[in-house]
């Protein structure tokens, strides 16, 4: 989730990592989650120091703590691999690859 927050949709915590306050911060880019709320969302990992304890990530200041389990917070249903859009580099690469066996097998087809 943290990576979602920082990472993936570019926002800001309320405190930087060498503990100043950031002038902008907060959930101010949303991306392709249209209904994502600045409020609190279970990050899915158990805390392992405590069973009865799970992580979680406020999306309005960027924290990341953990609650007891039996908190009420929202959760964000995701599957791992997929992405929104495709990256770039890959389409581009599955493009000119079968560009060029396309090509081959034409030459190769003329050269006999």
């Amino acid at each position: 989730m943290g990576h979602l927050y920082y990472g993936e949709l570019g926002n800001n915590g309320y405190i930087d990592t060498a503990g100043n306050q950031n002038s902008v911060w907060g959930l101010k880019n949303k991306g392709d989650f249209n209904y994502l709320n600045a409020t609190l969302y279970w990050s899915g990992t158990q805390y392992a120091a405590d069973t009865n304890l799970a992580w979680y990530i406020h999306f309005s200041p960027g924290e990341q703590d953990y609650s007891n389990k039996v908190s009420n917070y929202n959760a964000i249903a995701v599957r791992p691999g997929l992405a929104v859009v495709p990256e770039p580099l890959s389409s581009i690469l599955f493009i000119v690859g079968g560009g060029t066996i396309g090509f081959r097998r034409l030459r190769k087809k003329f050269k006999n």
